[in-house]
């Protein structure tokens, strides 16, 4: 966003009614807040773990053209991302539950007057094999795709939270990007070992994975040349997972059907950087 010293912000958005079309939201820096019993005060909706603003001023910005705060919960990812961006056409990989091991692919064909439903073929015949995924998820990395996935809850999970508990520090329905898709062949004495691993984000930089291939654990030190072509440890926020303690959590992986690297060669997407998109998979 930009400001003079006075305000107000104005942010560039795609408006839904408009047929996504760009907009400027004009607004300034108050936002709804709650007395918590130590008598401090707390954002309603969005808020972060310092003082950076621009969070709850997206938020507002999003509630101001969708028609208010309460019009923010309960949506998908798609939505969020053809606001912010203007790109309406999106994908959705999702664990085919009766299929073992086997993915089914939908398709976001009306954001504007259907933004959570997504159209999918729904024989079994259509299942697709986990590892068709993988690879079709390494390909869109590499291309410069968006990439959102959430988890399922873990079963014994604290069904009272609205953001329940995934599992080994996740947090289940809650929007983690995909910043890394990597296959790594290690030398090993019996040959090589293939590693797969998938680097993600947490927007609220907490709730990280704290199992295999997480900061910190053992993995790391045990396949020194995975440490090293994988530039490990993370920043806060970003962490590594493999893709089988991965597709057993996921519930979807939401991306967009263009690159924004492409689409945008000479002004990357904010926080995104041409670094993230290596352009050689297997060291």
């Amino acid at each position: 966003p930009h400001r003079n010293v006075n305000g107000p912000y104005v942010l560039t958005l795609h408006d839904p009614s408009t047929h996504f079309e760009k907009t400027s939201v004009k607004l300034n820096d108050n936002v709804p807040c709650f007395r918590r019993q130590d008598g401090s005060w707390r954002p309603c909706f969005v808020s972060t773990l310092n003082t950076v603003m621009w969070p709850m001023l997206l938020a507002k910005g999003v509630a101001m053209l969708l028609g208010g705060y309460d019009c923010l919960n309960g949506n998908r990812t798609p939505l969020a991302l053809a606001m912010i961006t203007g790109e309406t056409r999106y994908g959705i990989f999702f664990p085919w539950g009766d299929v073992d091991d086997s993915w089914g692919e939908g398709e976001f064909k009306d954001l504007e007057a259907h933004p959570k439903q997504y159209a999918f073929a729904p024989a079994a015949s259509k299942a697709l094999p986990a590892e068709r995924v993988f690879n079709n998820l390494r390909l869109m990395d590499l291309d410069g795709h968006l990439m959102i996935c959430t988890f399922k809850q873990q079963e014994g999970g604290n069904s009272r939270s609205r953001e329940y508990d995934a599992g080994d520090g996740l947090l289940a329905d809650h929007a983690y990007s995909v910043s890394s898709v990597r296959q790594i062949d290690e030398p090993s004495a019996r040959g090589k070992r293939t590693h797969r691993l998938l680097r993600l984000r947490s927007f609220w930089e907490a709730h990280e994975w704290t199992g295999p291939w997480s900061d910190g654990s053992r993995e790391w030190t045990e396949n020194p040349r995975v440490s090293e072509c994988l530039h490990h440890p993370c920043k806060d926020g970003y962490f590594w997972m493999s893709w089988d303690d991965f597709r057993c959590r996921a519930r979807e992986v939401t991306y967009s059907a263009v690159s924004f690297v492409a689409r945008n060669a000479s002004t990357p997407m904010p926080g995104m950087k041409l670094s993230d998109f290596p352009v050689e998979e297997t060291f």
